[in-house]
């Protein structure tokens, strides 16, 4: 398991190398060869993949920090399951919270409990 610093340092040698504006895909795509941790391990670890990239210093694509009640949250991710047609993976959720500005599904666990 990678230390906070560790995944901070990967944030960062990321974004030397891709621009400070890649994208958790972009970042997916390299970090297995490059041996960086998972974006979902940092994400779990600080909360979200914004949070992250917050503490290693890069910029936020759009401030997720909004108070997200558990019955938005909810609504949301009724929104998913109706939108792929059955309940979400976390992976399923993580790639439609990037594009509908959704919290990561670690604050979504985090808020609801990871039965939700």
């Amino acid at each position: 398991m990678a230390s906070e610093e560790e995944m901070i340092g990967a944030l960062q040698a990321a974004g030397r190398e891709l621009g400070v504006d890649f994208t958790h895909g972009d970042y997916k795509a390299v970090s297995g060869a490059r041996g960086w941790p998972s974006a979902s391990a940092i994400s779990a670890r600080f909360g979200s993949w914004n949070e992250s990239r917050e503490r290693a210093g890069l910029p936020v694509s759009r401030r997720l920090e909004r108070g997200w009640e558990p019955d938005e949250l909810v609504r949301a991710v009724r929104a998913a399951a109706r939108r792929i047609g059955r309940s979400p993976s976390a992976r399923d959720w993580d790639e439609l919270a990037r594009e509908n500005g959704w919290p990561s599904s670690a604050t979504v666990m985090r808020r609801l409990g990871s039965g939700s």
